[in-house]
């Protein structure tokens, strides 16, 4: 595997890129995310958007997937410190 694993700690905005957070934290050349996991602390269902698609966390607070490309990440909603998204990144091959 070509690729690092990290984390970023809340609080996040509302339709915040966090692929480019991600990207900044790097000095390597980012493909994509291919293993996310996502922990909220909180009772209520809180929305996500991966790629353009939203997604629900429900009142377990957790969210993860694994062996895809991701190229983008936002909550729809305001997060607290509390939350974690960890990943895997995948690597730009040089040619």
């Amino acid at each position: 595997m070509n690729g690092y694993m990290g984390q970023l700690k809340g609080p996040f905005q509302a339709d915040e890129e966090l692929f480019t957070k991600i990207q900044n934290t790097s000095s390597e050349k980012i493909a994509a995310v291919q293993h996310l996991g996502i922990q909220i602390v909180t009772g209520d269902l809180v929305m996500i958007e991966i790629n353009g698609k939203e997604i629900e966390i429900g009142k377990t607070g957790m969210y993860e997937v694994r062996n895809t490309e991701i190229t983008s990440i936002k909550f729809k909603t305001n997060v607290d410190e509390n939350t974690l998204v960890d990943y895997v990144i995948k690597l730009k091959e040089d040619n």
